[in-house]
């Protein structure tokens, strides 16, 4: 996930599907990881606990309060 450069192929071959990038702040990576694993018993990776972490953040408004 913590690259210096988005590869411009991959970028263009995705932009159509893209409708928002957000930057996630470590800390709430690990807070989303401790809550899949302690609320769903789930044991994630980083990348697996992103999207929560965005929204534990406040970095997706429009999905705040949706199951």
């Amino acid at each position: 996930m913590a690259v210096s450069m988005v590869g411009t192929n991959s970028l263009y071959t995705c932009l159509d599907m893209i409708d928002k990038m957000v930057s996630v702040n470590e800390g709430y990576i690990a807070k989303a990881i401790l809550a899949l694993l302690e609320t769903e018993k789930c044991v994630v990776e980083g990348a697996g606990a992103v999207t929560l972490a965005a929204i534990m953040e406040g970095k997706l408004p429009e999905l705040q309060g949706k199951r």
